[in-house]
């Protein structure tokens, strides 16, 4: 049976992110995973990298993951979304930096519901899995009172489902 071994969790859940934090691929020495238990239990950074650390208003982060099989290959499309406010001239230029993060970004997540996942390094490919500025939207809005918004997409395919970190996390990380 497929679900042998599987426990369901029946703590109440709650959609979306609540905080990210971001770190240039580059700067990423190594994260340890733990077999047994299939996650992520600390990272260590080049010494003159850190995280930078957001608090996500509601309903403006969203993390997926799609899986699929084909030709007996497996892979998962992994798509961190978040929305920033305004689009004016420092938000242009926060854009246009994350763009230029050629070696990628690893994120240190958590959703609403308290869950911790490490989202661009693999235990497999290390930063080779990192994030990449995918898609970039921005709208006006239509009625007086809209927000400007853009929205950003940062992607990768790999092939193995979200981790999730159990390490110890600086309360100014997350």
């Amino acid at each position: 049976m497929l679900t042998i071994g599987y426990l369901r969790s029946f703590s109440k859940r709650y959609g979306g992110l609540r905080r990210l934090a971001l770190v240039d691929a580059a700067g990423v020495v190594s994260a340890r995973f733990v077999r047994r238990t299939a996650s992520f239990s600390a990272i260590t950074l080049n010494d003159g990298y850190e995280f930078r650390s957001f608090e996500l208003p509601e309903d403006q982060g969203l993390l997926s993951e799609t899986a699929t099989l084909r030709d007996g290959v497996f892979t998962v499309e992994h798509r961190l979304t978040i929305a920033v406010e305004g689009l004016g001239v420092q938000e242009s230029m926060a854009i246009s930096a994350l763009a230029a993060r050629c070696e990628g970004i690893v994120a240190l997540l958590e959703t609403n519901s308290g869950e911790r996942l490490l989202a661009g390094y693999s235990p497999e490919l290390g930063t080779e899995s990192a994030l990449r500025l995918a898609e970039v939207n921005g709208a006006s809005g239509a009625a007086p009172l809209d927000t400007p918004i853009r929205t950003l997409t940062l992607a990768v395919s790999d092939g193995a489902l979200f981790r999730p970190f159990t390490g110890d996390v600086p309360s100014w990380i997350l």
